[in-house]
């Protein structure tokens, strides 16, 4: 059985490939599942409750990968530090498709459980 991860609402923008502009990847809470926007998309983890705590609302979300029917591929895993508790890594990956490929797949649709 995967594991259950602790994950919170967040923005995040990242560096893609030079002269092509910073990509934003979002996570929130919605109803009673966890959703990740990246491209444009809605991607629904694999959520198994919603919580609140001292730091604010979080979901479990299983740790798992699953492919998309518009040719991303979805990691959600632990993230080990030594340092500090341990967190939840969310890897969006776009796989033999092209952005625009991908985007046109995703319009007014959601993708995943």
């Amino acid at each position: 059985m995967s594991a259950s991860l602790k994950i919170r609402p967040f923005k995040e923008y990242v560096q893609r490939e030079r002269e092509l502009p910073m990509l934003e990847i979002s996570g929130r809470i919605e109803e009673n599942r966890f959703v990740v926007t990246a491209m444009g998309c809605e991607i629904h983890l694999n959520t198994v409750t919603i919580g609140r705590d001292k730091w604010g609302t979080f979901a479990l979300v299983l740790a798992h990968e699953q492919s998309l029917p518009n040719g991303f591929q979805v990691r959600v895993e632990l993230e080990p530090d030594e340092d500090m508790p341990p967190g939840t890594v969310i890897q969006v990956l776009l796989e033999s498709v092209s952005s625009e490929v991908a985007k046109e797949t995703c319009s007014n649709s959601s993708l995943g459980p």
